[in-house]
């Protein structure tokens, strides 16, 4: 039977075999870890680097195409691959909790900048909004130095999420942020980030629920980018996006009371998309693994399985959590296994452990999760994982933004866009709320399905209405430029 057993679980890791990310190849998390994936075997080993803290969530790290690290950070602190502090890489925005580093759950993420192979935005979520630094590894003999630092782009309050897609053409990305909700009247606001070769758009959309408090918990894309979750302990949160205009739609919302007695806390899809692995803590009895499936016979929140659960004891805290879950590069996911108070340095096989979820694509228990199987080598996990995208996915073929379109904005370096249009779908005007650098030679135009330009008019004002009654109803093209220069667009609905 285990001779059986051993065979079934070999020719299911050659069936689910892709391609790998050699870009998330190396991880840092934890107490000073640095964990490398390569040739199917995982090595863990502690990083003797300047100033560094504990890793009780936030962290990032990338890797070139072969695999080899290229730098780090906690999103305080910039170390390259000799652990050796950039030049300019201390003191980045991130908010210090304790004596660990940052609480934010995804309060750092890398992402290359369009277009220029060498450079690399860091994009930090903070108590104080939303910055970014970039990084050039052409300087300093080839190991990075820090060109732009702390560069503010949203100052606001906002959940503890951030995430990051390719838009549909292959080259750009979205980076989205959710807004906290501090009195009735705010809304459920997605911040989006659309990073391009020479500047960065800054949209808003209401969709989903409204979220009141500084919520800890990950949002994530499915690999293909078409879907995002978020968890967090309002429960689960389901949207399809559009790659190309980045438009969320909901499509489904499960209150926490129908999943579990805690909070959500980590979040992963498949490598298919086809299932979504959650994991839950607070102050119940247990800590749990679920799943969800997206294509199985029942409809999707019916699908939830426990898969796996950690028995606490209490004193004041819980004594071990299940912590944040991330997609590893030889297709399975990982998840720690922590103390439930993160400054107390308990060293166990819990926490000197990496757990994995070795098929996820497989439904319920023939995903096969194994516990502790990771050795971290005398160090411990606490609750966080590195924050990765999906650095492989490419145009989205077929889409109507499937090609790169060259937008250059001369003399500025930064054009810092902030636009809210409603409503939309419309019916006879639209609100165009927007927070523009200045307002110089700034229009919009509608343009319909058959790239007709059907109204153009000047924005001159930070909020600003638009009459649209004379417009058929249908699918419109919005877009919004300066000079002649594309700065924002997004689709427009109009109902009569």
């Amino acid at each position: 039977m285990k001779i059986r057993l051993a065979l079934f679980f070999f020719l299911l890791s050659t069936i689910y075999k892709t391609n790998s990310q050699n870009q998330i190849n190396n991880w840092f998390f934890g107490d000073s870890l640095m964990m490398h994936f390569e040739g199917g075997s995982i090595t863990a080993n502690q990083i003797d680097a300047p100033n560094l803290l504990p890793i009780q969530e936030a962290s990032a790290s990338i890797s070139d195409a072969d695999g080899n690290l290229l730098f780090y950070t906690d999103g305080k602190n910039v170390w390259n691959r000799n652990n050796d502090l950039m030049p300019n890489g201390c003191c980045l925005d991130i908010y210090l909790y304790w004596d660990l580093a940052s609480s934010v759950s995804q309060g750092v993420i890398i992402i290359p900048t369009p277009g220029n192979e060498n450079e690399y935005h860091i994009f930090i979520l903070s108590e104080n909004g939303c910055s970014f630094s970039k990084v050039d590894m052409t300087l300093n003999g080839g190991y990075g130095d820090i060109i732009i630092k702390n560069e503010t782009l949203i100052n606001n309050d906002f959940t503890e999420q951030m995430h990051a897609v390719k838009h549909a053409n292959g080259r750009d990305w979205w980076v989205l942020i959710h807004q906290q909700r501090n009195d009735p009247d705010s809304s459920a606001l997605f911040y989006k980030i659309l990073l391009m070769p020479d500047t960065i758009i800054i949209s808003t959309q209401e969709a989903g629920i409204k979220r009141e408090g500084n919520h800890q918990g990950q949002m994530v894309f499915s690999p293909d980018g078409k879907r995002l979750a978020y968890a967090d302990k309002n429960g689960l949160e389901i949207f399809d996006f559009d790659r190309c205009s980045g438009e969320l739609t909901q499509t489904y919302f499960i209150p926490i009371t129908d999943i579990a007695e805690d909070n959500l806390y980590g979040c992963a899809f498949s490598t298919d998309g086809n299932k979504l692995y959650l994991s839950t803590q607070g102050l119940s009895e247990y800590s749990q693994i679920l799943q969800y499936c997206f294509n199985c016979n029942n409809p999707f929140e019916e699908t939830k399985k426990m898969l796996y659960e950690v028995v606490a004891e209490f004193d004041f805290f819980r004594e071990y959590v299940i912590g944040q879950i991330q997609n590893g590069p030889d297709d399975k996911i990982y998840f720690t296994i922590c103390y439930g108070i993160p400054t107390y340095q308990i060293f166990t096989d819990y926490t000197m452990n990496l757990s994995s979820i070795n098929y996820p694509n497989l439904e319920g228990n023939l995903c096969h999760i194994d516990t502790s199987v990771i050795w971290l080598g005398e160090r411990r996990a606490i609750a966080g994982l590195p924050n990765f995208p999906n650095y492989n996915l490419g145009a989205m073929a077929g889409s109507e933004c499937d090609t790169i379109i060259e937008v250059a904005i001369d003399n500025i370096e930064i054009q810092k866009v902030a636009v809210n249009i409603y409503p939309n779908p419309a019916n006879n005007f639209i609100i165009i709320d927007s927070h523009f650098t200045e307002y110089s030679g700034i229009s919009l135009e509608i343009i319909n399905m058959n790239g007709i330009k059907v109204k153009e008019i000047y924005i001159t004002s930070p909020s600003q209405k638009i009459n649209t009654d004379k417009l058929s109803s249908g699918l419109y093209n919005l877009i919004i430029k300066q000079q002649g220069n594309n700065l924002f667009n997004t689709k427009l609905t109009i109902l009569h």
